[in-house]
């Protein structure tokens, strides 16, 4: 991997890898996992002020309230990222803020921690079909999901060889349904 052939590197957040990356990889546009990044708002959240209902017993009401508070704060961040629209991203990033930081600042203020870093498939110009795949990570936890529930079945490898080739296998199979996916049948 270089600078001349990485386009752009997608990260979950994790910081160990994000100085690794930066100190080799210095030149390269870093994407920050959108979905990590609005799953992330839920660790933050400190359910001041809970509107409860008051004809169910207190723990139940509590219990829903944070529920529904929860719901509507990670789908309003969800909206944040509905366009590819980098002004109108912003422009709902303020809407965001505006709307939650009164009732839950430590979540917003989290939420906007590496915000620049969720706009980097913004800079680099990838086909419209690959979009949905770059903003996060989840294609390639999925691809170690699957190479994982695969070791399990198989339990130990052979050979190194055995290993490449289910690897290799599993990637195939991966990526022609990705393909199949964006319609980008070979």
């Amino acid at each position: 991997i270089t600078e001349e052939t990485t386009p752009l590197l997608v990260r979950d957040g994790g910081q160990g890898l994000e100085k690794a990356l930066y100190s080799h990889l210095w030149g390269v546009p870093h994407q920050r996992c959108i979905f990590h990044k609005i799953k992330n708002i839920a660790d933050h959240l400190r359910y001041t002020d809970l509107a409860l209902e008051p004809t169910l017993p207190p723990a139940e009401a509590v219990r829903r309230a944070k529920q529904a508070r929860k719901k509507a704060i990670l789908a309003d961040a969800g909206q944040v990222y509905s366009t590819d629209v980098s002004t109108e991203i912003r422009a709902r990033a303020e809407v965001f803020r505006a709307t939650w930081g009164p009732r839950e600042p430590q979540a917003v203020a989290n939420f906007f921690v590496d915000f620049e870093q969720t706009l980097g498939y913004l800079t680099v110009d990838f086909p419209r079909a690959f979009v949905s795949l770059i903003r996060t990570t989840n294609l390639l936890e999925r691809f170690h999901k699957e190479i994982r529930r695969k070791q399990r079945d198989i339990g130990m490898f052979q050979s190194e060889r055995g290993c490449e080739a289910v690897w290799y296998l599993i990637a195939t199979r991966e990526t022609a349904k990705q393909q199949a996916a964006l319609g980008l049948q070979r």
